[in-house]
């Protein structure tokens, strides 16, 4: 027993050397750099299922749109930088480039429509609000809407999400369903 206790007192001296130890050798974990954001643009191929309804049932970017582009480390607002018109005479947008900085390269990114301040992406998912109070508001008029003709249904209530292909395009897919339904004139409930 007298030997054991002898180990025992050599052991918690040793562990008390090795805890006053200086740090001084201790290995710094190195920061990781945070990517360079680049300018690029993206473009939406075929806005079928996006952003607002015309007269025709067309469905139209607007000129306002934007959207959160997910990059692994922030939520960059791309705006609308031009509407790409089919060649008809209708003007069905198939397409549309937005611009804004994100890091690079384009296959890790990923789409959130309408531009959302704070939405997030984190392991693989998009985190974001689907307004409990959808309002169909008037659009601004613009050349293809001049006369400000409301929308079909509220932007914000139709969230659509992609991922970037290496080719810097996307195509935006509804996350949800819309229904339409009308209200007769004077009708109250």
């Amino acid at each position: 027993i007298l030997i054991m206790k002898k180990i025992f007192l050599l052991f918690l001296g040793a562990c008390a050397l090795t805890a006053c130890n200086s740090d001084d050798n201790a290995i710094e974990p190195k920061p990781v750099p945070t990517p360079e954001k680049v300018s690029m643009e993206l473009i939406a191929e075929s806005s079928e299922n996006r952003t607002y309804l015309g007269d025709d049932n067309i469905v139209h970017f607007m000129a306002d749109d934007q959207l959160s582009v997910f990059d692994g480390t922030d939520n960059n607002k791309f705006t609308l930088s031009s509407r790409n018109n089919d060649t008809d005479a209708k003007k069905q947008y198939k397409s549309a480039s937005f611009s804004g900085k994100a890091a690079d390269p384009a296959e890790n990114l990923y789409v959130l429509y309408p531009y959302q301040s704070d939405a997030n992406f984190s392991a693989g998912e998009i985190t974001a609000t689907l307004p409990a109070t959808q309002t169909l508001t008037p659009l601004k008029a613009d050349a293809d809407n001049p006369d400000g003709v409301a929308s079909g249904f509220d932007p914000a209530a139709s969230l659509s999400v992609a991922k970037v292909s290496a080719d810097k395009t996307f195509v935006l897919k509804n996350i949800g369903a819309l229904i339409k339904f009308t209200v007769p004139e004077g009708q109250t409930y």
